[in-house]
C-alpha cells in the first residue's frame, strides 16, 4: 500500500479506467476497469482498502460499485476469488453485497449449456463458505437452517458482522464451514477504517 499511496500523491489517476495496452494497439478503446476492481481481483485487501478509503474520502462512493469489463463489481470479485480480507473491506467500506452474491457456472459434459450451481463445500471450502455468509448477509437468514427473522430471532455473528443466526445450536453447526471466512472477514473489516 505504500507503493500506492506514493503514486496516489504524485498525481496517479486512482479513479479512473486502467487503459489496456494492447487494445490501445489495435486502436479499440480502454478498458473500464479501475484500480479498485484490479486490487480485488489481484487479492491486495491493503491496496482495496486504500483506494475504497480514498473513495469515501474525496465523496465518490459510487467507485464501489464500479464494474470491471464484464460487469462485475470489486466485492463480487472478491466473493469470487474466494478472499474474505477483500470482502470484509468492501463490506466496511458500505458496498452493496446484494451485488457481491457470486453465480458459479459450470458446463455440462457436452458444454452446450450453462448450469447454475453453489461451489461444493468441499473442494472449495472457502468460497462455499463466503457465498453462504453474503447470502445470510443480504437476505437476513440463518445461517444454518435459513429461517427469517419473523420465524425466529436472529442475531449476528459478533466477529465478523455478516452471518446470521437463529441460535447456538445452529451457530455450532455451521462453525466449522464460518469458521474459514469469519476472522479473515473481521480482519478485512479492520483494515478499512471508515465508520
Amino acid at each position: 500500500p505504500a507503493e500506492l499511496q506514493a503514486c496516489i500523491d504524485r498525481g496517479c489517476p486512482w479513479d479512473q479506467p486502467i487503459p489496456a495496452r494492447m487494445l490501445r494497439t489495435m486502436g479499440e478503446r480502454p478498458s473500464p476497469t479501475i484500480p479498485m476492481n484490479i486490487a480485488a481481483q489481484y487479492q491486495r485487501h491493503d491496496n482495496l482498502a486504500l483506494l475504497a478509503n480514498k473513495a469515501l474520502k474525496e465523496g465518490r462512493p459510487e467507485l464501489l460499485e464500479a464494474p470491471d469489463l464484464v460487469g462485475k463489481t470489486p466485492a463480487h470479485i472478491a466473493v469470487q476469488k474466494g478472499n474474505p480480507l477483500c470482502l470484509g473491506v468492501m463490506a466496511k467500506a458500505g458496498a452493496n453485497l446484494h451485488r457481491a452474491i457470486p453465480h458459479v457456472w459450470q458446463y455440462n459434459t457436452n458444454r452446450q449449456e450453462n448450469i447454475l450451481t453453489d461451489p461444493d463445500k468441499y473442494a472449495m471450502p472457502i468460497h462455499h463458505a463466503l457465498v453462504r455468509t453474503v447470502v445470510s448477509f443480504t437476505t437476513r437468514t440463518c445461517l444454518c437452517c435459513v429461517k427469517n427473522q419473523n420465524e425466529a430471532k436472529i442475531q449476528v455473528c459478533a466477529q465478523c458482522k455478516m452471518a446470521y443466526f437463529c441460535g447456538a445450536e445452529c451457530q455450532k453447526e455451521k462453525w466449522s464451514e464460518h469458521k474459514n471466512v469469519c476472522k479473515k472477514i473481521r480482519k478485512g473489516c479492520r483494515s478499512c477504517y471508515v465508520s
